[in-house]
């Protein structure tokens, strides 16, 4: 009994001076990841220790603090890892029923199961947390989440979005109600944007992969942009007039397209089966893309800059080529 009041003491030192009546003041205490690893070891410690001495008699301020740090636990993962399910039944079979039977009855049932950005019902369940500030703190480590998680299909274009998110909570710092605008507004560019940026290039998503990271490495180097610039006005002749439109309109986002396609072609070209796999065959297609580059666009990057490209058009190629 003297270690459960232990492990008790320990979860409650958490909270030490916060209004227990304040839940997003008490869940923002566990926003830092440690913090909630901290507390997650303290919860489960308390009541490991409820659940062993159950059904001896147990005082009910206790089982109280006990629903209570369930309640707070349950609305820290709702709001900070949307994405994963709660497990209530961890810390023994007894707890399991006091805890179960507590959720039932506050009506917050709903924040167990997971919700992720791409769910058709994402902004019904975000809605049921409750304060603006809730709201917007689960969008934020939502949108985080599904970044990271894509983040290998197109390390540019997430990069991007990343520094989106960064500026939009250095912006609207404690603003929920312009934060959950402007969140919402990158919810529907992580969702669509990549896509949607592909089909104006006329490219699929694997290909806008690849346009990406080329037009990044142009867009870096100290040679490319100049001669690329240069070569506009004398590089349209012989072509659509709507590919020189776009040439001459924006030179280096053509001329990232352009390559592109060139590096797909040269993937398609030099696929064999398992080359992923096998690093003679790996080894195979990024020397292709090597000679490619070094053959067509060597006045654009020097050599060690298309080196680098090389590795990162590899890493997308292992990623989206691995089957054709």
């Amino acid at each position: 009994y003297k270690q459960m009041q232990s492990y008790h003491a320990a979860a409650m030192r958490i909270f030490h001076g916060i209004d227990r009546t304040q839940l997003d003041n008490l869940v923002r205490i566990l926003e830092p990841e440690n913090k909630r690893a901290e507390f997650e070891m303290a919860y489960k410690r308390f009541a490991t220790s409820i659940e062993r001495i159950l059904p001896q008699q147990v005082q009910v301020n206790y089982l109280n603090d006990l629903r209570w740090l369930a309640y707070i636990r349950i609305a820290a993962k709702a709001r900070y890892e949307a994405d994963s399910k709660i497990d209530v039944s961890d810390c023994g079979e007894k707890v399991h029923k006091l805890i179960s039977e507590y959720i039932e009855s506050s009506g917050i049932q709903q924040w167990i199961e997971p919700v992720t950005l791409f769910d058709k019902d994402f902004k019904e369940k975000l809605g049921k947390l409750g304060s603006s500030e809730a709201v917007a703190s689960a969008m934020e480590h939502a949108a985080r989440r599904a970044i990271t998680a894509r983040f290998d299909d197109n390390p540019v274009f997430y990069t991007d979005l990343m520094e989106k998110l960064k500026l939009i909570l250095e912006e609207t710092r404690a603003n929920w109600d312009e934060m959950r605008h402007r969140l919402g507004q990158l919810h529907e560019e992580i969702i669509t944007g990549e896509e949607s940026e592909a089909d104006q290039l006329g490219i699929d998503p694997k290909e806008y992969a690849l346009y990406r990271s080329i037009k990044g490495k142009l867009e870096q180097s100290s040679t490319a942009e100049k001669v690329i610039t240069d070569a506009a006005s004398t590089h349209t002749g012989g072509i659509a007039a709507e590919s020189q439109a776009e040439y001459l309109a924006n030179p280096v986002q053509a001329q990232a397209k352009e390559i592109a396609l060139e590096v797909e072609h040269t993937i398609r070209k030099a696929y064999t089966i398992d080359w992923v796999t096998n690093p003679t065959k790996t080894a195979d297609i990024e020397r292709a893309l090597l000679q490619m580059l070094t053959s067509k666009y060597h006045r654009l990057l020097p050599y060690a800059e298309r080196k680098n490209l090389v590795a990162e058009l590899m890493a997308l190629a292992k990623k989206h080529y691995f089957n054709i």
